[in-house]
């Protein structure tokens, strides 16, 4: 996708510098690969590397802060993969007004725009990119965040907030691979590579695949997200919510959607209830007192319940015979002791045609937990094994 060489480049290894030249590589799936050409044979070993380059002739210099050589030869060329790339370009004005995010497992066309978090913020697909040949973990879609003033300081992480509520509607992990930032006459200061490894496909997003359908979700949901990122541990509870639906075994899906659940109701009891932790001999947390003097600890429902209620999601125990909202318990007790659902103990053939309908409700639960606590309002599309695709309403 992109290629930088370089004919000046130090490699700093534990047994001294190394003088090499070689070139950096990014693939159209985020893949970033150094290629190094030694002298001399130089062994590949696990043992963090770094490196610094230059090409003498534009001017362009990059850093690798740490990097391991996966491949080696003996006529001296290898292969590093680097945790982290900078490169810099020579340009006076290295004020940055605009910065560009290129994201890969997401799937949008148009343009959306609007504003939140102190900048102008800008969502679209690479040009005559058509989303229907789109690839598991492609690069193909460029968040942008400008202003004209100069970018914020605040605005640093502003990104990774973006990528994080941009997974959340589009129920798959959503990074980016390549930040590129310009100053106001559009010249690139610097490049920053990361790579993502997690390549998936995007089935059932909340909202349609337009950008500006998605960017409008995302500032409707940035204040919420702000405000309960740290207390209810949101990029924790997203990243199992994603993997939720990445997953492609049912019950390895409702695993990670229990375990969401598991965390929700743990962060609520923690940090906002004002309940009692109990711990055991290690100092672990093994469960929460309504009041010290409660001859028992609340159970997972009951804190679950009073998580859901407290965010304006009402939700009730069970009692007496009569059920309880999550009905989804019984199966994920099954799953965590015996690794196979209840339609297995009752002698069903495949669990599926049982533990699908569970998965919807589990789901449309999770979705109604994470839009409150994102503050979104709005119409969102639920997921459905049964072909029901009617959009839902929070609240």
């Amino acid at each position: 996708m992109k290629k930088w060489k370089f004919d000046k480049i130090s490699l700093q290894l534990p047994t001294g510098a190394i003088p090499a030249t070689g070139e950096i590589e990014l693939s159209y799936k985020g893949e970033v690969k150094v290629c190094i050409q030694c002298s001399h044979f130089v062994p590949a070993s696990m043992s963090r590397l770094s490196a610094t380059g230059q090409d003498t002739k534009s001017g362009v210099t990059f850093q690798i802060p740490q990097g391991v050589i996966v491949r080696s030869s003996s006529d001296g060329s290898m292969t590093i993969k680097p945790l982290k790339t900078m490169i810099f370009y020579p340009v006076k004005d290295k004020n940055p007004i605009r910065i560009e995010h290129h994201l890969k497992n997401i799937k949008c066309y148009g343009f959306g725009s609007t504003r939140y978090g102190g900048s102008d913020v800008h969502l679209q697909p690479y040009p005559n990119l058509d989303i229907n040949l789109v690839e598991p973990g492609q690069i193909n879609a460029v968040l942008t965040i400008e202003s004209s003033s100069g970018y914020p300081s605040t605005s640093v992480a502003l990104a990774d907030e973006s990528c994080a509520i941009l997974s959340m509607v589009n129920r798959c992990p959503i990074g980016w691979v390549m930040k590129e930032a310009f100053n106001a006459s559009g010249e690139a200061i610097e490049t920053h590579l990361q790579e993502v490894n997690k390549n998936f496909p995007i089935l059932s997003p909340m909202t349609s695949f337009d950008s500006p359908s998605m960017i409008e979700f995302v500032e409707k949901s940035y204040q919420g997200y702000s405000s309960n990122l740290v207390s209810f541990g949101l990029n924790v509870l997203i990243d199992y919510y994603c993997r939720s639906h990445t997953e492609t075994t049912a019950e390895v899906k409702y695993l990670f959607a229990s375990i969401f659940m598991e965390s929700f109701k743990f962060n609520w009891a923690a940090n906002i209830s004002g309940y009692q932790p109990q711990t055991k001999a290690n100092g672990l947390i093994k469960g929460f007192k309504a009041n010290p003097s409660d001859a028992h600890m609340q159970s997972f429902e009951q804190l679950l319940v009073g998580a859901c209620n407290h965010i304006g999601f009402p939700a009730v125990v069970s009692s007496g015979g009569a059920p309880g909202t999550f009905s989804f318990i019984d199966d994920r007790n099954c799953i965590f002791h015996s690794g196979l659902s209840s339609a297995h103990q009752h002698g069903h053939p495949s669990s599926w045609p049982h533990i699908k309908t569970e998965l919807e409700s589990i789901f449309d639960q999770i979705d109604n937990i994470l839009l409150r606590l994102v503050g979104y309002v709005g119409e969102y599309f639920p997921v459905s094994y049964h072909g029901h695709y009617a959009p839902k309403k929070i609240p």
